[in-house]
């Protein structure tokens, strides 16, 4: 994610095997991408609501200081 490692992803076979194919290791960084992908996508979401909440405060604050001004 962003070029940092956040996690690790294995694979387990329930008997022995060779080393993957070249399709199942596509297969796996093509998971290991959408998985950084939401990852991403949550943490900006996560972001995004925080500042929501910050924005409304200080609207509500402003309303609150235009009210007593106003009186």
């Amino acid at each position: 994610m962003n070029g940092k490692v956040c996690g690790h992803l294995s694979v387990f076979y329930p008997e022995d095997q060779p080393f993957l194919v070249l399709e199942e290791q596509r297969l796996i960084d093509a998971i290991a991408d959408d998985l950084a992908k939401w990852l991403e996508r949550k943490q900006v979401d996560e972001l995004l609501r925080e500042r929501l909440k910050e924005i409304s405060c200080l609207y509500e604050i402003r309303r609150g200081i235009g009210g007593i001004i106003a009186r």
